[in-house]
């Protein structure tokens, strides 16, 4: 799958903070299954959710069926055995019957994509993802890094030069992608210092080397 598609298909979504529920099997009843599920997820949520006190929300009639519709299903629910009605409170409770036999979940909403890059963040803010996002609109490309270790060592960035960026693995280390996002503007500051180089013999000088590097491009930056 490309990362065009990724980013377009592979979205996120929020849950609402309460419960939806209805019973396994729906057809049964003579109500639409909608409404037997309206009915017993707000029973569901007023009897085992809710913040107010049980008792109380009870007496307050919250239970109660609001409209035709709603009293049908619960007569339908009572007659099967599914909800029983409380005397003590005034109100319809699920029956043991009922929770046995529910499909509980909870509703998405807000889908958004997964991959979204945020705006206006300071490099080191930046995320592995939005950090080779933004290489890529700068026109990097990357390419496996080559194996043998004369080619590896070659391996230098200058103004004006192809942009690839390398990894020999899966993984990439962030210091590594923050040097590259900034290369250009440490050149300009500065052209002791090669920047762009993308392999060294040791990891752990690698790692050293993207750090010192990166604070020399943040230093000679805000000169």
């Amino acid at each position: 799958m490309s990362v065009e598609r990724l980013q377009s298909e592979l979205l996120q979504w929020d849950a609402e903070t309460v419960s939806q529920c209805n019973l396994k099997d729906v057809a049964m009843f003579e109500c639409e299954p909608e409404i037997i599920g309206s009915v017993l997820s707000r029973i569901w949520r007023d009897q085992f959710e809710s913040d107010e006190d049980p008792v109380r929300a009870r007496r307050d009639g919250s239970f109660r069926p609001l409209d035709d519709g709603d009293r049908l299903a619960v007569e339908e629910l009572a007659t099967d055995g599914f909800v029983e009605y409380d005397d003590a409170n005034s109100c319809y409770v699920l029956t043991t019957k009922c929770i046995g036999n529910l499909v509980l979940g909870r509703a998405l909403q807000r889908p958004r994509p997964l991959l979204e890059c945020r705006e206006h963040l300071a490099i080191q803010d930046m995320s592995r993802y939005e950090l080779i996002m933004a290489l890529t609109a700068g026109g990097w490309i990357w390419q496996k890094l080559p194996k043998d270790e004369p080619q590896r060592a070659a391996l230098r960035y200058v103004i004006g030069g192809d942009k690839v960026w390398y990894t020999a693995g899966k993984t990439v280390l962030v210091e590594y992608l923050q040097c590259l996002r900034n290369a250009e503007v440490f050149l300009f500051f500065s052209s002791r210092v090669c920047v762009g180089f993308h392999w060294r013999e040791k990891h752990k000088t690698n790692i050293y080397i993207y750090i010192y590097i990166y604070i020399y491009i943040y230093i000679y930056s805000l000169r």
